[in-house]
């Protein structure tokens, strides 16, 4: 996945708006805020930004967490199974990689199940009309 931003340098939200436009146009549920993780969701924290050559363009590293609402694993698993394939169709398989995590809830009283993915896009500027 390449994000071509015309006559102008690329910002932060050039790299998150398709990533979350994408997810978005499946049904899923998806945030960038904490405080609003109602799973089953996707968390889409803001991409790593790696410049290069001083002039704007950057490589952006995503760190997307897809979570459940079910503590019992093997109901998780099976969940996060078909939300897994759901996203990663959904971005044209990017992800590269998908690690198991677990998240706290706000009260500290629940550790859900969740898979972390993560892959790398370049972010740049075209000069194309």
């Amino acid at each position: 996945m390449t994000v071509a931003v015309q006559h102008r340098m690329p910002t932060l939200l050039d790299a998150y708006t398709p990533i979350s436009e994408a997810l978005e146009a499946t049904g899923l549920r998806v945030t960038g805020d904490f405080a609003n993780l109602h799973p089953p969701c996707v968390y889409i924290a803001p991409p790593e930004m790696a410049f290069r050559f001083h002039k704007g363009d950057y490589t952006a590293t995503y760190r997307i967490t897809i979570m459940v609402p079910f503590t019992d694993r093997l109901r998780a698993i099976a969940q996060l199974s078909e939300l897994l394939t759901q996203v990663c169709e959904a971005l044209h398989w990017a992800p590269v990689t998908a690690t198991p995590v677990d998240i706290i809830t706000g009260d500290q009283s629940t550790a859900l199940p969740a898979m972390e993915l993560t892959w790398s896009a370049r972010i740049g500027r075209t000069n194309a009309p």
